[in-house]
């Protein structure tokens, strides 16, 4: 991420199974509802984050900090700690944090006696424990979340459970829910999976912000609150877009939410780099997004059907580092293999990352129609025996196996590709059927996966006068 164009794109697999379908994408009204709750949680989520490290330096008692809620009000967000009184019946405040002229800026004033509340804090905190007993009861991934709880236009509550950053350089998403409590705080009115599975993005670890987000999501057609969170902390400089099997939204740099077109119109442009015809903030079309067109156009066709769609295994590649040495062109090939599936996984280590096809193209509809020149690059590691455990990587969800090689171009004319596409193989070419004691030594560790995967297409480009050059 450490690069000039710093660019995040999230191909999100979240779900087998597609629910909340639409037949027309929504309003310009009801998008500027989900980007108005996405905002405000997001300025919840650093409103509690800051408060709460004000509030940790006085050191207060556990007893006394059960439970906060934040609020925002005309002059700021206020954040309250407190508990509930023995019959449940008030909300004690024993210390409230009031946001200062800077956001980061918060003040704390302890309440000793603790301050008693029957309305706002008392309801929030009730829907909060409502929702959170739900969520503990249910499955989810075993994680820190954040609860958060925000007012609806009808008088209750919305309460959303988000992964908790950790780690300011990896950036969790999905994984989320919505709950709609009433009024009271004492019923589930609706329960909403945002997104499925938990994955972690990697953000620049210098603080700098990235050019360009993208995410896919199928769940259903219409984005979600969280979306926009992310896009708060991703902070893209240029926005990201959002695309959903049948549509594709924008999230503009100031977070609002626009509508961009149907998904397979919106990938016909890309392929076509007909940029004028997408009424988008970022033109995706400009030489120095190709590399970001390419990912995108990749994560459109397959959402549109034209791709297979995506494994449990989604696979990076890239050529880097191009150099003529004896008479011969090499790049070094980095191949990334990330788990973005519900369950354990594992993988051959001899074959994966050693096994590999590349296809390099003039374009990308030309590797849609399979006009492509292929290298194909195969090892064998004389001391792999696959009886040994080591011999396997495991792979829990949201975790990668990487590898970086030394490749030649060997037979391979250069002039006038521009993409390449890579197929990774994750097992013998050929020897698909597994023996049965390998099936039985891995049946309780996690699925051995044995399927080829297609990575997403990339730039190709060399050097003309290393192409003329090398060899003669």
């Amino acid at each position: 991420m450490r690069q000039t164009l710093l660019v995040t794109i999230a191909l999100a697999v979240f779900s087998s199974g597609v629910v909340g379908q639409t037949e027309k994408p929504p309003t310009a009204e009801e998008l500027a509802e989900i980007a108005a709750r996405g905002h405000v949680l997001g300025e919840y989520d650093q409103a509690a984050w800051h408060a709460s490290d004000a509030v940790e330096a006085l050191h207060p008692a556990p007893e006394t900090v059960q439970r906060y809620v934040a609020r925002k009000t005309p002059a700021g967000w206020i954040v309250d700690w407190g508990y509930f009184d023995k019959a449940h019946t008030r909300f004690l405040i024993t210390y409230e944090a009031r946001q200062g002229a800077k956001p980061v800026e918060f003040t704390v004033a302890r309440h000793d006696p603790p301050q008693e509340d029957t309305d706002f804090f008392f309801h929030a905190a009730s829907a909060l424990e409502t929702a959170r007993k739900d969520f503990a009861a249910s499955a989810h991934p075993a994680r820190p979340y954040n609860i958060s709880v925000l007012p609806s236009m009808t008088g209750d509550w919305y309460v959303y459970a988000i992964p908790a950053q950790q780690d300011l350089a990896i950036l969790p998403y999905g994984g989320d829910l919505r709950y709609e409590v009433s009024f009271d705080g004492a019923r589930i009115l609706d329960r909403r999976q945002m997104h499925k599975t938990v994955l972690e993005e990697s953000l620049p670890a210098d603080g700098g912000r990235p050019a360009f987000g993208f995410h896919s999501h199928i769940l259903s057609d219409v984005p979600e609150d969280s979306d926009i969170f992310y896009a708060m902390t991703r902070r893209a400089e240029l926005g990201e877009w959002v695309a959903t099997k049948k549509y594709t939204y924008e999230i503009m740099p100031d977070f609002s939410l626009g509508y961009l077109g149907e998904t397979k119109q919106v990938a016909d442009f890309l392929s076509n780099r007909d940029c004028r015809r997408i009424r988008a903030h970022v033109d995706l079309c400009a030489d120095k997004f190709d590399a970001v067109r390419l990912k995108t156009l990749s994560a459109l066709w397959r959402l549109s059907g034209l791709l297979p769609d995506a494994w449990p295994l989604q696979p990076n590649a890239s050529f880097d580092n191009a150099q003529c040495k004896n008479g011969q062109i090499w790049l070094t090939l980095t191949i990334s293999l990330r788990n973005v599936g519900d369950s354990d996984l594992l993988i051959s280590r001899a074959v994966a990352g050693n096994w590999i096809q590349a296809r390099l193209a003039g374009s990308p509809a030309d590797l849609l129609t399979e006009k492509y020149e292929k290298l194909v690059f195969a090892s064998i590691d004389p001391k792999f025996d696959q009886s040994k455990d080591d011999s396997f990587a495991p792979l829990s969800p949201g975790k990668a196996f990487e590898m970086s090689k030394d490749v030649p171009l060997i037979g391979l004319d250069p002039k006038g590709k521009s993409v390449v596409q890579f197929l990774v193989f994750t097992w013998f070419p050929g020897d698909e059927k597994l023996p049965k004691p390998i099936l039985d030594r891995f049946a309780n560790s996690g699925t051995l996966f044995t399927d080829s995967v297609l990575t997403d297409p990339l730039p190709f480009a060399l050097d003309p006068m290393l192409a003329d050059s090398c060899g003669k």
